[in-house]
């Protein structure tokens, strides 16, 4: 997965007006990517019923 400049930007004056911090484009690409990351984990849909249950049963 990649992100656009234009992503990468929105992402660091979020960060800026959230945290007061300014990312370096690179900082800025990894926290991104970590937190696209995240929201696929969290949507994430099992393929089948089984391992939707496995899963729940941890």
């Amino acid at each position: 997965m990649q992100l656009s400049d234009r992503h990468i930007d929105e992402f660091i004056a979020l960060y800026q007006k959230h945290y007061g911090v300014v990312l370096e484009r690179a900082v800025a690409l990894e926290k991104g990517l970590q937190l696209c990351r995240f929201v696929e984990l969290v949507v994430f849909e099992p393929e089948n019923g089984n391992e939707y249950d496995r899963n729940k049963i941890r």
